[in-house]
């Protein structure tokens, strides 16, 4: 056996940030097999979600995911041998390389010495992609985040020894409360090729798209009524300053995560239809609203400063934004009405 390996042709993925780091650390693995990543991404449907609390506004954004992520790896051709948990890890890892297969797996990144963020500072559950090794060095070959607030990540090397003590450190402090599998080993399904070194191509997936999203219009239904429910609840929230200095911290925590999923969605629609389409400039429009919102809610955070004609032209965008979700579905050709 050689004392070291690199799978070649692995990149990071900075594009967007999908879903959680898990899919941060899988894109570059769809890529490496020569598939397309939007696959996936049609698969999504993103949903505007009230999450029922008497105390918390509990307003956002959420997916609903179409066909189990597993299942759609093997539609797109890449077989998942997944965990619960390992006994040795870096073998395990060392064994998969050996054969091709890219690993990821879930850490804590409280014990990684490679990232000054967190590195005995915060307990932090966190996914590496694992490409290659060096046995000579006693380091493994990964994609790794920069930093927790932002989305830069890069080529990185990590000690055995931090990925035994971060992976043991997840196990413990983790593993138990989220339930999952916590290693995932790659591979080509039988009779897949990506010697090809095309990308499988994007036709039909737009259709696939509308298909998902006309077998779920139950939730695209249930998502305006949440909007709606939501002006109606802005509204009140704005009228006094009593009540938006005391939301004004989830309203903006709001506005970040549906401005990030809708960010995902753009780049769906760009690489769909095109940066240029009507669609994907809707869904631009909408970011805009959201991004307004957000910008006069921190200006008031910040500043103090309670101004009635500000916000009643904030409350004439979120009014707005029911008109922008019903014209986006409108130019799918999806039909709520029904």
């Amino acid at each position: 056996m050689s004392n070291s390996r690199i799978l070649e042709g692995m990149e990071p993925f900075n594009d967007i940030f999908y879903l959680n780091c898990f899919y941060n650390s899988f894109f570059p693995v769809v890529a490496f097999f020569k598939k397309e990543i939007t696959r996936f991404l049609v698969n999504d449907i993103l949903i505007y979600h009230y999450e029922e609390s008497e105390d918390l506004l509990g307003f956002s954004a959420r997916s609903v995911i179409c066909t189990e992520v597993q299942e759609m790896m093997e539609q797109t051709g890449i077989h998942l041998r997944h965990s619960d948990q390992v006994a040795s890890v870096t073998d395990e890892i060392v064994r998969a390389i050996n054969l091709n297969r890219p690993v990821i797996l879930w850490i804590d990144c409280y014990y990684e010495s490679i990232r000054k963020d967190t590195f005995q500072k915060k307990h932090w559950p966190h996914t590496l992609l694992f490409y290659g090794y060096d046995l000579d060095q006693q380091r493994f070959r990964v994609i790794e985040h920069k930093h927790i607030e932002n989305l830069e990540y890069d080529h990185e090397w990590i000690s055995f020894q931090d990925v035994e003590m971060a992976y043991a450190g997840y196990l413990q402090t983790f593993h138990q409360a989220v339930g999952s599998s916590t290693y995932y080993e790659f591979s080509l399904r039988e009779g897949e090729s990506s010697s090809s070194g095309a990308l499988t191509p994007t036709n039909g997936l737009l259709d696939v798209y509308k298909h998902n999203l006309n077998q779920n219009k139950v939730f695209l239904q249930n998502s305006l009524r949440n909007l709606k429910r939501f002006c109606s609840q802005f509204e009140e929230i704005i009228a006094n300053e009593a009540s938006l200095f005391a939301y004004t911290d989830e309203l903006i925590q709001a506005s970040n995560n549906i401005m990030n999923r809708k960010t995902c969605e753009k780049y769906k629609m760009d690489k769909l239809a095109g940066e240029n389409s009507v669609l994907s400039e809707t869904v631009g429009n909408i970011i805009q609203h959201w991004f307004r919102i957000r910008k006069e809610l921190l200006k008031y955070k910040y500043t103090s400063l309670y101004a009635p004609t500000a916000l009643q032209s904030l409350l004439e965008r979120v009014r707005d934004l029911d008109r922008l979700e019903k014209q986006y579905y409108s130019d799918l050709g999806i039909d709520l009405t029904s």
